[in-house]
């Protein structure tokens, strides 16, 4: 019997989900059956950031590709050196013909389409920021020698690039939840121009690992901060959060054994469940940490009325 109720009470489920602010008065028997259990809302900050796994990936790639754009532009600065030089002994009258001249200037524009055609393929395999921001890095013999690793953050598919990613950084995978991980500031990073095999967008990351390296494959948990500004509001633990109807909600207790079922965001995932912004609660009513589902179950038989007899 309970086997054939359950798709039932999926689809009442489905159809009759009260709205938001709703309230549902349950008695303390009942309350006691649920095992309801409510907590005042602790006040905190957080810097809004975005979580994603990561992992160590081969650096070859990125290397051969940087290494063939700067023997372009090595060889486009000889090719212009010569052309220059060339351009100076014809206007001289020395052994430098006019078609002599011609040639090196036609040599060094074929050098300057070399160095345009390696920047190209580099932007195009591992974006246009790769190409700005790695110039002003001493990276390549670090990462040759292994003294850096380069790391492909992948971000929840969907997700929306900020403007500017300010910072990222990476930690090795928490298996027990109880220890802080050490957090590797990333020495730069840039967006991929790319989804993954997943379609995840993500951020290259070039990382000083722990003394012990970390070998090519090594999975991490990776963080994108995406604004310098300082969010207030309250961390909610992952049991106070019902998942359903593709949103997130939560039940406060307010007076006489009445709870009130809001929605909220989950834009910003914690350690042990997400962080909502002040305004999305009531600073002044509990959270209930404990039986959230059984209020649910209620509210849900409340709002689809009395049961008619035939």
């Amino acid at each position: 019997m309970l086997q054939s109720a359950l798709p039932v009470l999926s689809c009442v489920f489905l159809a009759t989900f009260p709205a938001a602010g709703q309230g549902v008065r349950v008695d303390a028997a009942q309350q006691k059956l649920y095992g309801v259990e409510t907590a005042s809302l602790q006040p905190a900050e957080i810097t809004p950031s975005v979580k994603g796994r990561a992992e160590v990936i081969d650096p070859l790639p990125l290397l051969q590709q940087w290494s063939a754009l700067t023997m372009a532009q090595l060889a486009a600065e000889v090719a212009h050196t010569e052309a220059t030089r060339t351009e100076t002994l014809n206007r001289e009258g020395q052994l430098a013909s006019d078609r002599a001249m011609e040639d090196a200037r036609q040599r060094a524009a074929t050098a300057d389409e070399a160095v345009r055609q390696a920047e190209l393929s580099l932007s195009a395999t591992w974006g246009a920021e790769a190409l700005q921001g790695l110039k002003s890095q001493s990276w390549e013999n670090d990462l040759r020698l292994g003294k850096s690793v380069l790391i492909r953050l992948s971000l929840p598919a969907g997700t929306q690039f900020p403007d500017h990613a300010k910072t990222a950084s990476v930690s090795p995978l928490a298996f027990d939840e109880s220890l802080e991980m050490q957090e590797f500031p990333a020495l730069t990073h840039w967006s991929d121009p790319r989804v993954n095999a997943s379609r995840q967008p993500g951020y290259y990351l070039l990382v000083h690992p722990e003394s012990s390296g970390w070998p090519i494959g090594t999975p991490l948990q990776g963080t994108v901060q995406t604004s310098d500004k300082t969010l207030q509001g309250f961390n909610l633990p992952a049991d106070a959060i019902l998942i359903t109807q593709g949103r997130a909600w939560v039940f406060q207790e307010g007076e006489s054994d009445h709870f009130e079922l809001r929605p909220i965001s989950t834009r910003h995932a914690t350690r042990h469940g997400w962080f909502v912004e002040a305004n999305a609660l009531d600073a002044h009513q509990p959270l209930v940490i404990r039986g959230a589902q059984g209020l649910l179950s209620q509210k849900i038989q409340a709002s689809s009325g009395p049961k008619v007899s035939d």
